[in-house]
């Protein structure tokens, strides 16, 4: 799309489109210039600049620099040249009408997946699956604390599904803060007792040298028996296979 608009447009005086891929690899960014067949400029941005920058966390987005290269407007997430509205508007700066972007400079567009579950949820704002969907989706795009409190949110609707403690606990962890972490997943454990993949979150948190550069899978059959499972035959079949050889001889040794 991008392309056809680029060859509608080219001979236009004053206008340019680049393309800039975020991409750390230099080589893969490449491969898929040539295959899109796109003959505007692409430049690559390997180290994350934009976000830097600009604050970009997804794609796509657009932005808007005159001819001094001052950056007159930006649309962060979704843009999609295909909308129509989004065309049009880009129609409007190309025979240049600026502006209505002159007085707007900042402008942030909710992505159309965001979009469609909002949209979702107009007629039903208590739906926990759509929420979750939509936590999901703001985390995606770096919209941490909007995503924090969706997800809070479905923990109130859905108070016994530990998945919304799960997700909120890999927000917080990647943002640094580990106390709150391991708080959202052990509130987790305490509605899903049985779930090994919440245990085994805060265990990388509190004991990495158990899991990098090697896991140790004895030291994990320890410290489930530590933590009120002392007889590992009890446990569901899943987390007995998970814990392989070690728990096998654990239950051998019992027999």
């Amino acid at each position: 799309m991008w392309q056809r608009f680029h060859e509608r447009h080219a001979d236009k005086p004053g206008f340019a489109l680049v393309g800039v891929a975020i991409d750390a690899l230099p080589d893969g960014a490449r491969e898929f210039t040539e295959q899109s067949g796109c003959t505007f400029p692409m430049a690559l941005d390997s180290r994350n600049l934009l976000n830097a920058v600009l604050g970009v966390k997804t794609v796509t987005n657009a932005f808007l620099l005159d001819e001094e290269g001052r950056l007159r407007w930006q649309h962060l997430h979704g843009f999609r040249v295909a909308r129509p509205e989004m065309l049009a508007m880009v129609e409007r700066v190309v025979e240049g009408d600026l502006e209505e972007f002159v007085a707007n400079p900042g402008v942030v567009q909710e992505s159309l997946e965001v979009e469609s579950l909002r949209a979702e949820l107009a007629d039903r704002p208590d739906d926990p699956d759509y929420l979750l969907m939509l936590a999901e989706a703001l985390g995606l795009e770096g919209r941490d604390e909007e995503a924090l409190a969706t997800y809070s949110r479905v923990i109130e609707l859905r108070p016994t599904d530990s998945t919304a403690h799960y997700a909120t606990g890999s927000l917080l962890i990647a943002a640094g803060r580990t106390d709150e972490a391991i708080a959202a997943w052990q509130s987790g454990l305490e509605i899903d007792p049985m779930n090994f993949t919440l245990r085994k979150q805060i265990w990388m948190v509190q004991f990495p040298e158990k899991f990098y550069p090697e896991i140790d899978m004895r030291f994990q059959v320890e410290q489930i028996k530590k933590e009120g499972f002392p007889d590992l035959s009890k446990l569901p079949i899943s987390i007995r296979r998970e814990l392989g050889d070690h728990a096998a001889d654990d239950l051998t040794a019992d027999v």
